[in-house]
């Protein structure tokens, strides 16, 4: 008889009164390409996480009804929210991605509310998706075994009826925030370098203002290289930053020591 042997697949840090997670952790092997296929992915699950029905405050009726709440105009949330092939709907954005695990019973341990936040559709299914799918084919052309974190930052602020942006939470005005920000920080513990990655989640801005611009891009960075237009505000807009610049800005991101630029 063998003994069952028990593993983390990833680690998460969450905040229970406000419903939001900070960030997610998991390993990125360079075997990642042997990974299974055709997975039929399981139902998110709340655990004991919340104490309401967090999957309908997904939905996208109800998001209508709750943006609708916040900015003074069902009109103006119909435009904010719209139908599945627009892309302008709030999706339960992955953060620690099933796709970065090789076997099926891995993958299901991402399918927990508490590894997602909302993420604008057309952000989680451009970029965001070409970014994730560039990191794992940089894990497997370098050979390394990457640490990776996966976060949010900040709150998502929609244009209300007067003109005034307000933020944007899913549930009871202030819990299930939509966040500002996506970002990952990718470590090779081997080299004791690493890089972050931050992306803007609102497809509705114009124009992304200064102070949105939280770390200072590093340019061409390779790890940006499967994104063709990684300015398209409706696809996400994102940059590559120093790891210590990043968190030196966003309090939640987990305490690290000084690294080099992984590049």
């Amino acid at each position: 008889m063998v003994a069952g042997i028990e593993t983390t697949t990833l680690t998460v840090c969450h905040d229970l009164v406000g419903s939001r997670t900070f960030y997610s952790h998991h390993a990125l092997f360079d075997e990642i390409n042997a990974r299974d296929h055709g997975n039929d992915s399981p139902p998110f699950s709340p655990d004991n996480f919340f104490d309401y029905d967090v999957q309908h405050f997904y939905t996208m009726a109800q998001q209508k009804i709750t943006i609708a709440d916040l900015v003074g105009s069902q009109e103006l949330a119909d435009q904010y929210v719209q139908d599945f092939n627009s892309g302008l709907f709030l999706a339960r954005g992955h953060l620690a991605p099933n796709a970065d695990f090789i076997f099926y019973s891995l993958m299901d341990s991402t399918y927990h509310f508490i590894n997602v936040a909302p993420q604008w559709q057309s952000f989680n299914g451009k970029n965001w998706m070409y970014f994730e799918t560039g990191l794992r084919d940089f894990a497997v052309d370098r050979a390394l075994d990457l640490s990776v974190y996966t976060g949010t930052h900040g709150v998502c602020q929609l244009e209300d009826v007067n003109g005034v942006m307000v933020d944007i939470h899913l549930y009871n005005g202030n819990m299930l925030p939509v966040p500002r920000f996506y970002w990952k920080i990718i470590i090779d513990p081997a080299a004791g370098s690493g890089v972050a990655i931050v992306g803007v989640n609102n497809p509705h801005l114009k124009s992304i203002p200064d102070e949105y611009k939280i770390c200072e891009p590093i340019p061409n960075h390779p790890l940006l290289e499967n994104i063709y237009y990684p300015e398209d505000i409706v696809k996400g807009y994102m940059w590559a930053c120093r790891v210590e610049d990043l968190t030196a800005v966003v309090p939640e991101a987990p305490a690290l020591p000084p690294m080099d630029l992984l590049q």
